[in-house]
């Protein structure tokens, strides 16, 4: 097995992908594929499945996977932390959201009722005839 195809099973094992099966759906590659790199005949991983493996576990070092230095997963970036003020302008934001939201909603509610006004208003004017025809026209 080529360094570089034990050091992509060993990062599976790390993390926790409890076998090649699950592994493979996760990047979307077939399992014998898969195999064909791990396996008995050595084959070097191809660019599709190292870039598959950067896009579903960003935190893989890549330095450790092609060179075997350093660390197998970058260690992760500290978390932010986010202060009173950044909470208080998320939150009043979130509020200014929501009451525009609000407006939006009884404006559109105003004019489905003056649609509808109309509509009756239209409907009242016509005689009874034209009334039922209108009627059956919509129903179809």
């Amino acid at each position: 097995m080529h360094e570089v195809a034990e050091r992509i099973e060993e990062l599976r094992e790390l993390l926790g992908v409890k076998n090649q099966l699950s592994f493979c759906k996760e990047l979307g590659f077939s399992q014998s594929t898969y195999a064909g790199i791990i396996g008995k005949r050595g084959s070097k991983p191809s660019l599709e499945l190292l870039i598959s493996i950067e896009k579903a576990f960003p935190g893989v070092n890549w330095k450790w996977v092609l060179t075997g230095e350093g660390e197998s997963l970058a260690q992760p970036a500290a978390p932010e932390v986010a202060t009173n003020e950044d909470l208080d302008a998320r939150l009043e934001n979130q509020q200014d959201l929501i009451n525009f939201q609000r407006a939006e909603i009884a404006e559109l509610k105003r004019q489905v009722h003056e649609l509808e006004s109309v509509r009756l208003t239209e409907d009242r004017g016509m005689p009874l005839g034209r009334r039922a025809h209108k009627a059956a026209e919509q129903k179809d």
